[in-house]
């Protein structure tokens, strides 16, 4: 009898070690302006000799975590899914009052590798310039005020710079940072400028670079649109 208490004592700690070990960790979601090198932006004001940047506002919905039906680690569990965090989350990137790489919130996924991570713009229901827009940039060129928004929704598939790097959560803390850059965005504005493109054509004080065609810039505003679009990347550090 002793011995057969002796032996469900050992199954009984087995089991409960077996059922102490960690199968998830804490991922914090982090969203900067980031240069074409990848490299962090410091946050305010973004310049040239002519183009100054003052704000990069971006509405940010859902985030989702797609698993790797690839990875063995899900293939044996069968409640890992899909993880969705639940946004919208509007932020300012260029925003002087905040960290370089500004919190967006913290998700706790399964460990394993994930296949992709899906960022939604969502246009902004919150009273004031953002409401009805996915981002709004503003600035000056000659300090002639401009403004460049989109309300169009949309879906980015965003990746590491590495394609072939793939995202595996841990049981440690993690850290993943969306990197919109910002640098690619000023750079077809001083071109614009240089080539005496950026006019206030209707005259109510501001150059409007709207995919809504304020201004007549609706070609212009696509542009800035698809750059931001194309040339956002994932991070794991600053």
């Amino acid at each position: 009898m002793k011995k057969l208490l002796f032996i469900l004592g050992i199954l009984i700690v087995v089991a409960s070690c077996k059922d102490s070990t960690p199968t998830s960790g804490n991922v914090t979601m982090k969203v900067s302006a980031a240069s074409t090198s990848g490299k962090t932006i410091a946050s305010g004001r973004v310049a040239t000799s002519r183009i100054v940047l003052t704000d990069f506002k971006v509405n940010i919905g859902d985030i989702k975590f797609d698993v790797d039906d690839d990875d063995a680690r899900f293939k044996t569990d069968s409640v890992v899914e899909d993880v969705k965090l639940k946004g919208p989350f509007l932020l300012n990137i260029l925003d002087s009052t905040k960290t370089l790489s500004q919190l967006i919130n913290t998700v706790n996924l399964h460990v394993g590798q994930y296949k992709e991570i899906k960022v939604k713009f969502v246009k902004s229901t919150v009273a004031g310039e953002m409401n009805g827009k996915t981002f709004l940039i503003k600035g000056t060129v000659d300090k002639k005020k401009f403004l460049i928004s989109s309300d169009k929704e949309v879906v980015l598939k965003v990746k590491f710079e590495d394609h072939n790097k793939k995202y595996v959560a841990t049981t440690n803390s993690q850290n993943i940072i969306i990197k919109i850059r910002i640098d690619a965005v000023l750079a077809k504005l001083v071109a614009w400028a240089n080539a005496g493109y950026l006019k206030d054509i209707d005259g109510d004080g501001f150059i409007d670079l709207c995919t809504c065609d304020k201004d007549g810039h609706k070609n212009l505003g696509d542009q800035i649109r698809s750059i931001i679009e194309g040339d956002t990347k994932m991070d794991d550090k600053d």
